[in-house]
């Protein structure tokens, strides 16, 4: 639609987004609701962006400990809680994917930020914003589940708490982590590499079916985590600080190491009509301001 052949009501936003392509304008003309009218487009999207990863953080510590939790009758297997998280980040991807990046995890964020893909003050916010929505969602299963099913069978250690296995040291448990954070955002790294842009499809099936292979693997050694902002949680609220140190190190060692051998290795070689779709908008607001 060209600017002469529509006029904006004055109920729409005086927000536009002009492209110019063959001497035409293009001018997408967005509604808002009279709440956010005294707040700039761009501070909004921030704002739902952060929402977002609030909320889709709070929901993964629902799901994934209400799956693994104990005293109902039958004991947890190991395949029922891989499938669980697995699972449950399939479905929160799917369902925040087309509203956010869709992080919901400190370790995801960094690796972004490295490799440029956010920026800094965004990246910091994202990561506020999961761990505030980590505490709120275990605080809220704890608050609607009742008293006798916090705890592992018998024992006083409330559950969901991510621990190494009493035969894991912690610098074992601390390789663990770093290792399959490292497989995990390896594959984030591919699928924001613009080469794999025709392999797009499915993205929340791809994170779902890692995370389920990563539990199988990793979860009877530590509870495989690779989410600082989930282990922090049960454990800010159980007051349970042993050995929790592998939970940060670990996934923050993962996703540097990650980043950056994707970006300086497996990425060097791309080709330089290669970008972001962040790339192509500088460069065709660039060109808008000549």
């Amino acid at each position: 639609m060209t600017a002469d052949s529509y006029s904006p009501t004055k109920e729409q936003v005086k927000d536009v987004k002009m492209v110019n392509e063959n001497k035409n304008v293009v001018i997408e003309v967005e509604e808002r609701h009279f709440l956010f009218k005294c707040v700039p487009m761009d501070q909004m999207d921030k704002i739902t962006h952060c929402l977002a990863e609030f909320v889709g953080t709070a929901s993964l510590l629902v799901l994934s400990c209400m799956t693994c939790m104990e005293g109902l009758g039958s004991e947890i297997i190991p395949i029922q809680a891989a499938f669980g998280g697995g699972l449950t980040v399939l479905v929160i991807v799917s369902t925040f994917g087309g509203i956010t990046h869709c992080h919901i995890n400190p370790a995801v964020t960094l690796a972004a930020a490295i490799c440029r893909y956010v920026s800094v003050p965004i990246a910091i916010c994202y990561m506020i914003s999961q761990i505030l929505g980590a505490i709120a969602g275990f605080a809220l299963l704890r608050a609607v589940t009742p008293s006798e099913l916090h705890y592992k069978g018998n024992s006083t250690q409330l559950w969901c708490l991510t621990l190494p296995n009493e035969r894991i040291d912690p610098i074992h448990g601390f390789a663990i982590e770093a290792i399959i954070t490292t497989l995990l955002i390896w594959l984030c790294c591919a699928l924001w590499d613009a080469r794999n842009s025709r392999w797009q499809d499915s993205v929340s099936m791809k994170f779902g079916f890692t995370v389920i292979v990563m539990n199988l693997a990793a979860g009877q050694l530590t509870g495989s985590s690779m989410n600082p902002a989930r282990s922090l949680a049960p454990a800010l609220i159980a007051n349970y600080w042993t050995d929790q140190w592998i939970y940060w190190a670990g996934p923050i060692t993962g996703s540097v190491f990650a980043s950056l051998c994707y970006k300086y290795i497996f990425h060097r070689n791309a080709p330089k009509e290669c970008c972001t779709v962040a790339t192509l908008k500088a460069e065709l607001i660039d060109k808008l301001m000549e």
